[in-house]
Order: structure tokens, then sequence, then C-alpha cells
């Protein structure tokens, strides 16, 4: 058989693999984590790796895809057929919101030892805060790509691969990327793996199912039933901590998971007085309408724009990617992560660089670009783009959030004028210029001076759970007594989506 010479970070390993073989197949069987958003059905273009050897010719719709790039092929694409040699970009760390914020209660919690780890599945990114029991305050937080997205760069695509072959890969996966990251903590903090003995995971509702093994074929089809909701402790079998069970809070619905629970409760929107939506700006698009006479809840599938994914020059908030864009004078001007030279363009940069394109005139109303940029405006000198194909991605993304918001509060009877505050939280949001988010029209006129951005809410609610069993039982009472609100075969929001779509 041909034998494949993997590079990625710090990894150099040499695999045999039978003719034909996929590269990004070989790099599974490597154990590299490749970015997937299409789940390998040739549309996303995102598999980029270099390689050289033995490979299948490019076909007319890689190279469509590459763009003329030299050196470069479509792991999705690129077949085995000799001996190759196949090297991925170094992704860096992600950036994680840091600014977790304590808990005011002191902390009492359930797990017998010193040391514990809350975990946020995301659907893009995996989060983890390490503690010392008589702590508030984590001891070291870790922040990775989800190596799920090998299998697509959504709920949905992940789902319909389950469908197709088990849960069993996803299930496999996520549990080894949670062992490595309790072990990295551990390294990072100076522990031996065996002081922990407390774990909380929070995510999604679709997170957890793969988590567990479930197969998750039930949340995608009507009546839309989950197997489970949560809200108790599980036997996960994690590679190297067979005997840690971890604490999975309560999901709200089938759409609505735990993530947005923890999220609530790290909020404090329960105890706060007055109004306040809490929107957790992803791929899921969770949100939470707090109100006086209760919590109303919903999520509207957003896609992973917002993570880079569909972009051209789209990428994840790790090193050289755009981050911040604006405008002095008719110049565009720009930040990258860690200052580096720019490499592509993530979330927070997307909104900023439209924003900036809206103001200067390149952009109408519609979405349209200015014909003499031939659907392609450049941000500076940097390098990188905004097509036309990325401006509608970016307004599909933004009309499902603000529709599902607006549905929301149409629901309760409510308009924008009612809300005290909205809250963005989520690993994205962490990150937005809520003016920004303003030009655009992801949140409406003048609401900017009444939007707070909380971080990584899902996270640190996560460790509130862990610390204290006090709100252990407060999250199980917020996800059991919420309303959930389905917005599928909501006339309103269909019509309100489209609407919603321009600038």
């Amino acid at each position: 058989m041909p034998s494949v010479t993997i590079y990625h970070d710090d990894l150099h390993r040499t695999i045999d693999i039978p003719v034909g073989t996929s590269l990004s197949a070989a790099l599974q069987a490597a154990g590299v984590s490749l970015s997937l958003p299409c789940g390998g059905n040739h549309t996303c273009g995102k598999c980029r790796v270099w390689a050289e050897g033995l490979l299948s010719p490019p076909e007319p719709r890689e190279l469509a895809m590459l763009n003329g790039t030299s050196g470069q092929r479509l792991a999705c694409f690129a077949h085995v057929l000799g001996d190759c040699t196949v090297r991925t970009s170094p992704p860096g760390r992600e950036r994680v919101a840091d600014n977790y914020r304590a808990d005011t209660l002191p902390p009492a919690p359930a797990y017998p030892g010193d040391y514990g780890v809350a975990v946020d599945i995301g659907t893009t990114t995996v989060v983890g805060y390490l503690f010392a029991r008589d702590s508030s305050v984590p001891l070291a937080v870790r922040g990775e790509v989800n190596r799920q997205r090998a299998y697509g760069g959504d709920v949905l695509s992940r789902i319909v691969y389950c469908n197709e072959h088990t849960v069993v890969p996803l299930r496999d996966v996520i549990r080894a990327q949670i062992s490595d990251l309790l072990l990295a903590l551990c390294g990072d903090a100076g522990l031996p793996p065996q002081a922990l003995s407390g774990l909380v995971i929070t995510g999604n509702t679709t997170m957890l199912h793969l988590l567990a093994g479930l197969e998750p074929r039930s949340l995608a089809l009507a009546p839309f039933t989950p197997q489970s909701l949560f809200g108790g402790v599980w036997q996960l079998d994690l590679p190297q901590f067979p005997a840690l069970q971890a604490y999975l809070p309560r999901c709200i619905s089938s759409y609505v998971g735990a993530d947005i629970t923890c999220s609530i409760l790290a909020s404090g929107i329960m105890s706060r007085p007055g109004t306040v939506l809490l929107v957790d700006i992803g791929t899921n698009g969770e949100m939470a309408l707090r109100t006086p006479d209760g919590l109303v809840c919903t999520s509207t599938a957003a896609g992973p724009a917002f993570e880079g994914a569909g972009i051209s020059a789209g990428m994840s908030a790790s090193s050289g990617a755009i981050s911040a864009v604006w405008t002095e004078g008719d110049a565009i001007r720009y930040r990258t992560v860690d200052g580096a030279a720019p490499a592509g363009l993530c979330g927070s940069g997307l909104i900023d660089g439209i924003a900036a394109l809206l103001e200067l005139g390149v952009l109408a109303p519609s979405g349209r670009m200015a014909p003499q940029f031939h659907g392609s405006a450049p941000l500076g000198d940097s390098g990188i783009s905004i097509t036309q194909g990325d401006v509608r991605q970016l307004q599909l993304a933004k009309g499902a959030i603000r529709g599902g918001m607006d549905t929301l509060l149409r629901h309760c009877g409510l308009s924008y004028e009612n809300l005290d505050q909205i809250l963005l939280c989520g690993g994205f949001g962490s990150f937005m210029n809520v003016h920004s988010a303003q030009a655009i029209g992801l949140i409406p006129p003048g609401m900017a001076g009444r939007t707070a951005v909380l971080g990584n809410a899902a996270g640190t609610g996560a460790g509130y759970v862990l610390q204290h069993s006090a709100r252990m039982e407060e999250a199980f009472s917020i996800a059991s007594s919420a309303q959930a609100v389905e917005l599928g075969a909501d006339d309103y929001f269909k019509r309100r989506y489209v609407e919603v779509m321009g600038f």
C-alpha cells in the first residue's frame, strides 16, 4: 500500500493507506482533525492542504475552488495513488473568551475531590475550564476547534452522517477530544490526571446526544423528540479517564440545549428586573427572552457563516484571521489575531468588513456590490477580499438570527421598545462589535447602547454548575420551567427572515 507522510503542527507521521483513499480520510486515519464544514461533499472548499506526490489530478471543480493557488489541494477531492506527503497549515489555538465571571456564591461543589473541569461543547469549538474546589476562578482555560467538524460544519450535517454511518464515529471523536483536553488542562495547571474528580459538560441537545452515544435521528424529524433532555450523571468511558463520571445539565427542548440553560444561569437574567433578551450568536442561534411573566426560548439555524465557514476567505479566529475592520476616511483598516500576517477572515471581521463596505457605499442596502468591484471588494492592503457570495452568506445567517429575535418578541406581545437590554454570548458573540452588528441590522437601530457582550456564558454557567450544588439545582429548574417556541412552522418567522436580510 502507498505511504502517506503527514505533517500537522507537531505531528510527523507516516501511515499506509489503500490506493484510492481520499486525503481527508487519510488525515482522519492519522488522527488529524481537518475542517470539513460541508461534510466532505465537495462544496465548501475549506479542506485545503499542501500535498505532493502520487495523487489523483485535480478536477475542474477543485481548481475553481482553489482559485489557482499553487501547491494546494482540497483533501476531499484528492485521492492517494502512491506515496505522497501532506502538510496542513498550523491552525493555532482558538481564541477563548476568557472573561470568566466568578460566581457570587462561595464554592460548594458536589464532586468529592479537589479539582474539576467544566466543558462547553460548541458546534464549532470546545472550551474547558479547570477549577480547584475552593476557588471560583479557573486555574486553566483551553479552547480548541471541535474535531467533529470533519463530519460537517453544523448539527444537521452531523445528524445526516450519523443516519448514514451510526453515531459511533462522532461519539468516539468527541470523547477522545475531551480526554485530550482534560490532560492538557492538567498539564497547564501542573496536576496529575488522577487529580480530577469532577466533570460537567454542556452543549446543545445534538452535541450532548453525540457525546452520550444516542442516535440523533429523531432531532431532525417531526415531532423532533430527543432521546434524552439529560440533567443527570452519565458514564462516558472517556479515554484516559474511564472512571470519571460527567454531569450533563438539562436541555430545554430538542433544539434549545443545555448550553443556553447554562448561559441563562451565568447571565443572571432570572433575577434581573425588567425584560432581557439573551442571544447566543452561533451556528444554532439559541435565544432566551426573560419577561416578568417567565422565560421563553427558541433556536434558529443560522449556519456556520459567523464562524467563517462558507466564506471565501473564511477561517476560525486563530492566528492571522482578520478580526476587526474599520474605516479611516475612504481607507479600510484592519487588525488580525496575534497581529500576524493576514491569512483569512473570521466572523467578527466579516461583520466589521461588511459594515465598513456599507459605510463606504460599496454595498447597497440590498447587499448588492457596486459594479466596479466585479463581485469582490478588498479589505485595504490585506490581500483578503469580501465577495458578493460572502455578503449573501452573511445575509442568510443574519436573517435567521434577527428573524428569530423579532419572532420571539412578537410571540410574547413585545417590541424592542419593551427591552431593557440585549445580551450577546457565545464564542463568536464574545468578539462582536455591537455597533457593526447594528450597522448591518443584526440588532435593530438604537439598541447598540442597550446591548452588552457576555463572553462564553455557556462555559461560565457550566463552571457554576460544577462549583455549586445549588447552581446545579437552579439550572435544572430553569430548563424544566422554560417555554420553548418552534420557529420552523411559524409563518411570521418565514416572512421576517426574508424581510431582514437587507441592510
